[in-house]
């Protein structure tokens, strides 16, 4: 969005929009010049710096912005006004100043108002009510507006700048700087420039939030065979380039609903579906039309879910042209949650919308692989229903396995499908072709004669692959590592006794004898089996050997030799890079054979590889990694601590850590949450949380990434101990309080009343766990800090005093003080019944609060008669906000009842104690049904 330009007035009268851009920028200018003439009149610059306080403070709300920020423009207006009135004043300059620091003391409250409800919103995730937000802008606006009347405004200058006034200076710079034209205009040119640069790089920066998912991509190395699958890839070719409304790609773009936006390319495991979307989408590469390519793989992370399928998308299609990446960076802009929102959120505003503002002449060709691979629900109604109204130039090649789940995007008429016939002749051909070409290249690797196997055996293992590239391809690996390559070839070819010769079946057998011919009874192969193939399966994203070896403490992983044998089963295995380079699973169905179909076949049990068990291993190399690794001094870690001199977040990387490390960091939330039995991994977890988290926190943080831990708390407390829980809510809320201390002692007007509420959060903690003492400490320390003013904000943390002194009776009371604990409370009481008639819908709840625990304050001293005032009037306030709000305060009615119940038989009143009790089951039964 381009700057306004300072001086483009016309010499006619200029339109009412212009006015009021002119009054925002002499409302900031007198704002800061008030700040900055603080030696001439220094009650000004308090009153300008908290207006300007306020308006910088409300941008930082999400929800209900528009409204937040409206109230920080009206409160820049009226002081602005204020203080432009009173430069023609005639009062006496004591009264004036008197009326200044009223104004500013409102202004004040305002915004510690606002800081705290920032700060609640972070601390408690709390669920944002939108009429509760209306109430406070409301409520600010209303003492606002009382605390103006000093200064005998009417309505409109107490609201907006004089719109004349303003326009009439506008008028006279515009006289004054006639004469310069010619040096405006060069002026003007020369930012325009750089109007045109910001936009560049705001639009860069804005298009670098999309999550774009690394080695999703078309890879050269996996195109077709020279002359093999040309029909059936020229047919695809034909169909991409065609704009289906009629046109081929010379014609005019449409943006109705066309047929054929999508071709679903079907067939059997092992057809070569992804060798053939590698090859369009190369082929498509060259000719200009590819947009962008997205490979789904089971089992590696990013790419086994559509989560970032169309964020990828939409960063690889603002490449293609200006005004597409211009409106993708708006769509951002606006909604800066995008590149997170939910997939159907992100095809409509990342793709479909800007796609029909700005639809290209040439045909688009997305290529999407391996669809059954990482689909889901939402995915599949996007392509069902959705895809449908993208322009007619926009071609979706997707390919899959054919699953039911795909029978009703089939049967739309804007879908082509395609099923790959792997008993055609002409398939039949073609890999006639690849075989002669896979086992030239076998016996040129063993130095085997130039016609090997011979026409008998080529015939036979062509006939033998029944059209799968991918039984081929297994088989030539396989024999390199056998010592007698045409024995071994003779005696697979050799094999029947199976009627089933489906493809699925067909791979199994394969897989099946690959598996058998290695030693079971080699307990070192076994064990490096399990280590190798249960990593290949049950990693998140594809690891070297070297960073398997890493993971397992540099625990001996078995000899080269026979990790070499399981080359024909994993990718980056052969000789020259199995070190360096990621191991994958050879394809899908050895993934669903080793995982899945084992269970039908009994005999095939030993070559099981658990997923669930394996991601429960990875998850205690993870912690013992994170605990080995994280316990070295690390130059890129300890810039969160107290003592650290350096500002922000230093960039990290890659390779600076190692990649067994880097994939702990990542990925241990995610092992950790498929465990079943939490023992298995307590004792490393609680060694990290406490010594570690926080430079977990750097690590993550300097490579740009921010992981949500919300899984792993809800893990913990269902499968630890509870001891091991609060172990973990203390060791968390210890690192809050120790980077809210830092930061508050630099920033006390911004962040001590965070501080306080984490204080009493880690007090709560300790008390949680027995440690009463060390809670107390920290509730004395809480209220210090509640009651000690800043520079600017005498009052700052006045909000969380209450909660602060009803905290602080607690502890007292935890260690048997119980006279001591009644004062912190009566004064909350007294404080939060004060804050309660200004504000009753946020403090009311509050008061309820202190009122019960006052009571319980009272009882513990044996003031039993005492104790029942408070406990009823809590009663009567909770039962008002339960029938506002049934689900939020219900429960703390029944709490309520229960303990005036109890105070009631405490005074041998125990006919009265039997209603509140029975009402409290009998909330408390309608709570345990909802």
């Amino acid at each position: 969005m381009s700057a306004p330009r300072l001086f483009s007035f016309q010499p006619t009268i200029m339109s009412a929009r212009r006015k009021f851009s002119a009054v925002g920028d002499t409302t900031m200018s007198i704002l800061r010049h008030a700040v900055t003439a603080s030696e001439a009149f220094p009650p000004l610059k308090g009153l300008a710096e908290t207006a300007l306080d306020i308006a910088g403070l409300v941008e930082n709300f999400r929800s209900n912005k528009a409204d937040w920020e409206e109230l920080g423009v009206y409160v820049q207006e009226v002081t602005a006004n204020v203080i432009d009135s009173l430069a023609g004043a005639n009062s006496a300059l004591g009264d004036r100043a008197a009326r200044i620091e009223k104004l500013t003391g409102v202004l004040s409250e305002a915004l510690d108002e606002i800081r705290t409800e920032q700060h609640e919103r972070r601390a408690k995730r709390m669920n944002i009510d939108f009429h509760r937000d209306e109430e406070k802008i409301r409520g600010v606006r209303a003492r606002i507006d009382e605390a103006i009347k000093m200064f005998q405004l009417s309505a409109t200058v107490r609201t907006v700048v004089n719109v004349e006034r303003t326009y009439n200076i506008a008028e006279a710079n515009h006289r004054v700087l006639s004469g310069l034209a010619e040096h405006a205009a060069s002026v003007r040119a020369k930012t325009d420039a750089i109007q045109q640069e910001a936009s560049r790089l705001g639009t860069n920066a804005a298009l670098g939030q999309l999550r774009h998912v690394r080695g999703a991509s078309w890879d050269l190395s996996r195109v077709c065979l020279a002359n093999t699958r040309v029909k059936l890839v020229d047919e695809i070719l034909s169909w991409a380039c065609t704009n289906h409304d009629g046109s081929d790609d010379q014609g005019e773009s449409s943006n109705k609903p066309t047929k054929n936006n999508i071709l679903l390319l079907t067939g059997v495991a092992g057809a070569g579906k992804s060798t053939i979307a590698h090859t369009v989408a190369h082929r498509c590469s060259q000719h200009g039309l590819l947009a962008s390519s997205f490979f789904f793989q089971r089992g590696t992370k990013d790419r086994d879910t559509p989560d970032m399928l169309f964020t990828t998308l939409a960063a690889d299609i603002a490449r293609l042209d200006e005004r597409l990446s211009t409106r993708i960076a708006a769509a951002i802009e606006d909604d800066t949650g995008l590149p997170f929102a939910p997939i159907t959120t992100q095809f409509e505003k990342l793709i479909l919308e800007p796609c029909q503002e700005y639809p290209l002449v040439r045909p688009l060709v997305v290529v999407i692989d391996g669809l059954d691979e990482g689909w889901n629900e939402d995915l599949l109604d996007i392509l069902r229903d959705r895809v449908c109204r993208v322009p007619s130039t926009f071609h979706i090649l997707v390919t899959s396995r054919m699953q039911p789940e795909l029978d009703s995007l089939c049967r739309r008429a804007y879908v082509r499908r395609i099923n790959m016939d792997i008993g055609g002749q002409e398939n039949k051909d073609d890999i006639s072709e690849y075989s002669r070409h896979r086992l030239w290249k076998l016996a040129d690797h063993r130095n085997l004669r130039d016609d090997w196997p011979g026409d008998g055996l080529r015939a036979q293992f062509v006939s033998k692959a029944c059209g799968l590239f991918l039984w081929v391809a297994t088989v030539c690996d396989y024999l390199r590592n056998r010592g007698d390559p045409t024995k071994s070839l003779r005696a697979l070819l050799e094999q029947d006794g199976q009627t089933d010769t489906s493809a699925e079946n067909q791979m199994d057998r394969l897989y099946a004898m690959i598996l058998e011919s290695y030693d079971w009874t080699d307990e070192d192969f076994v064990a490096s089996y399990s280590q190798v193939m249960g990593a290949a399966i049950a990693s998140k994203t594809p690891l070297t050997i070297s960073a398997i070896k890493e993971l397992y403490g540099g625990q001996y992983i078995e000899s080269d030799y026979t990790l070499h044998k399981l080359s024909p089963l994993l990718t980056g295995m052969s000789e020259a890079e199995h070190e360096s380079s990621p191991v994958r699973v050879l394809h899908q169905s050895l993934r669903d054979f080793l995982v899945l179909r084992y269970k039908s076949c009994p005999q095939y049990s030993r070559f099981l590889v658990d997923e669930r068990v394996m991601s429960s291993k990875l998850a205690a190399l993870c912690l013992s990694a994170l605990n080995r690794g994280l316990s070295q001094d690390m130059l890129i870690t300890g810039y969160l601590s107290v003592r650290s001199q350096n500002r922000g977040v230093p960039k990290l990387n890659e390779g600076r850590i190692s990649e067994a490390l880097w994939y702990a960091c990542r990925f241990w939330p995610d092992h950790v949450c498929d465990i079943k039995d939490g023992g298995t991994v307590e004792e490393e977890l609680m060694s990290f949380m406490e010594n570690h988290i926080v430079k977990w926190l750097e690590i993550m943080a300097s490579h740009g990434k921010c992981r949500d831990l919300t899984e792993v708390r809800d893990w913990i407390e269902d499968k630890l101990s509870q001891e091991a829980v609060l172990q973990v809510q203390g060791s968390y809320e210890e690192e809050c309080v120790a980077l809210y201390r830092r930061v508050a002692a630099k920033d006390p007007d911004t962040y001590l009343c965070g501080l306080v509420l984490q204080i009493n959060n880690l007090s709560r903690c300790l008390s949680n766990m027995g440690q009463h003492e060390e809670g107390l400490v920290l509730a004395k320390e809480a209220v210090i800090l509640c009651q000690k003013p800043t520079a600017n904000r005498p009052n700052i943390c006045t909000s969380h005093l209450g909660s602060s002194l009803q905290r602080l009776s607690f502890c007292l009371s935890s260690v048997g003080r119980y006279e001591d604990a009644l004062p912190p409370i009566q004064e909350a009481v007294d404080l939060r019944r004060k804050l309660a008639v200004d504000r009753p819908a946020v403090h009311i709840s509050d008061l309820a609060s202190s009122l019960h625990d006052l009571s319980s304050r009272l009882s513990r001293v044996g003031r039993y008669e005492d104790a029942l005032p408070p406990i009823q009037e809590a009663i009567c306030l909770r039962r008002k906000l339960a029938a506002d709000q049934p689900a939020a305060y219900t429960s703390d009615l029944a709490s309520s009842l229960h303990e005036l119940s109890a105070r009631l038989s405490k005074v041998g009143r125990y006919e009265d104690a039997l209603p509140p009790i029975q009402e409290a089951v009998e909330l408390s039964r309608r709570l345990a049904v909802d």
